[in-house]
């Protein structure tokens, strides 16, 4: 029997459920400040117009993204990955609560704190997380999808919770409770043992490889974010006096849910999962085209439900592998970095599409 093998799995096992412990508290401080923002903006304590309000939460969107670069940045060639999660999460609740100062000055200097925070935060708690599982693609698969559903959860509870202390308490005292969450989401992190950088798993000679797919996934990612944000903001308009929006983030949270449960049990390659998921990607112009359709502002509801459930599967299929397969190829110093990058095309498609569409 390999003791060492048994060993390093018990860590793993441990470490990806404090990490996820983590990212559970994390999100539902998060997802609950989130949800009330724009209503503590446009209320009688700020008394800002729905315009402004909506103006600040996209430049404050923009922060989440354009932080991680130097964030991951930093977590990568500076003072860890750890570190680098620790101060992110620290940063993200005092932004919080400098909300509480209920003034401008205070809300866009806590926003501007959060955004750092989150900076340090994501592309480093990604990389710390998938360090314990470099060499078991298996056991990666399913660590990241649980940590999807996680993300999916916290992001429910967050928001249950926000809609209950709105209604009982002040927006301080909102404040003070979500960032409460945020920083609690320290404790499990720090308990457990930082992620070894392993190289292992990385084989001599196949460094064009690596690069070549690591530039294909970001690629792809481009595409595929593209291709839902020109669906999302040219159909979400027409559907939304339906009330059949969200009905996508329905979806999706059902097939991670779903896809976790699988994982558990099989283990499917990465290049099935790519495969199929390009096919029904593509299924989604070709049924356009079959059902000769002018525009996506003509499509019937039905069409928009089937769309809604192809992109939420094409997700389920690609970006969770993108992000496993990140970790694959990209060495293990730099994956702060590699993660930053990913969310970076993110952010680009958004303004992109907000630009030419």
């Amino acid at each position: 029997m390999n003791t060492s093998a048994i060993t390093s799995e018990q860590t793993s096992n441990k470490a990806g459920i404090f990490n996820a412990l983590t990212m559970l508290l994390n999100g539902i401080g998060y997802f609950g400040f989130r949800s009330f923002l724009v209503l503590y903006m446009t209320s009688e304590v700020m008394n800002l117009s729905r315009v402004e309000a909506f103006y600040i939460y996209g430049i404050f969107t923009v922060g989440l993204f354009s932080t991680q670069f130097i964030g991951g940045l930093l977590g990568d060639l500076v003072i860890g990955s750890k570190n680098a999660i620790i101060f992110g999460i620290v940063l993200q609740g005092l932004g919080i609560l400098t909300l509480c100062l209920n003034s401008t000055t205070g809300l866009f200097i806590g926003l501007g704190i959060f955004c750092i925070g989150n900076g340090f935060y994501r592309p480093n708690f990604l990389s710390n997380y998938f360090k314990y599982y470099l060499g078991n693609s298996q056991k990666m698969d399913a660590a990241f999808l649980g940590l999807s559903v996680v993300t999916i959860i916290g992001s429910l509870i967050g928001v249950l919770i926000a809609g209950r202390i709105i209604d009982s308490f002040s927006y301080t005292i909102s404040f003070i409770i979500t960032a409460f969450f945020v920083l609690l989401s320290i404790l499990p992190i720090a308990i457990v043992k930082e992620a070894e950088i392993s190289t292992k798993h990385i084989q001599k000679g196949q460094l064009p490889k690596r690069i070549l797919a690591i530039f294909g996934i970001l690629c792809l990612s481009i595409i595929y974010w593209l291709v839902f944000q020109y669906f999302s903001k040219t159909t979400y308009p027409v559907f939304s006096s339906q009330g059949i929006v969200q009905i996508g983030s329905t979806f999706s949270n059902t097939l991670f849910l779903i896809a976790f449960i699988i994982a558990c049990f099989i283990y499917v390659k990465s290049k099935y999962k790519l495969g199929i998921g390009c096919l029904l990607f593509l299924s989604i112009p070709i049924i356009f085209i079959v059902l000769n359709l002018n525009n996506l502002q003509d499509i019937s509801t039905n069409i928009f439900i089937l769309f809604s459930f192809l992109f939420a599967l094409v997700e389920v299929l690609i970006m969770p592998t993108a992000n496993v397969l990140i970790a694959r190829y990209g060495h293990p110093k730099f994956l702060g970095i590699l993660f930053s990058l990913l969310a970076l095309t993110h952010l680009w498609v958004m303004k992109m599409v907000e630009l030419f569409f």
